[in-house]
């Protein structure tokens, strides 16, 4: 199954779930949490429609915001952790 594929299964998971408890599916966001997959993967996400990626990792992070940055919303989740 493509990323495609996959966000577009979860958009109708989450419409189904809205319906049923009364809920507008256009007010949830997703955001593709992106700590262990490359940069080729979370541009992938971003082609599909995904318009939120999350990070943990700065290094990873500022990496791919540096070359695809300019696409979707950027999100810092967790709390930064120092290097070991």
């Amino acid at each position: 199954m493509t990323v495609k594929e996959k966000y577009e299964a979860l958009l109708a998971e989450i419409e189904d779930i809205c319906h049923s408890v009364s809920r507008d599916p256009k007010r949830i966001n997703v955001i593709a949490v992106t700590k262990y997959v490359s940069e080729e993967t979370t541009q992938k996400a971003l082609e599909a429609g995904v318009g939120h990626i999350g990070e943990n990792r700065a290094e990873g992070g500022l990496e791919k915001w540096e070359a695809l940055g300019n696409q979707g919303t950027w999100h810092f989740i967790g709390s930064l952790q120092s290097k070991k």
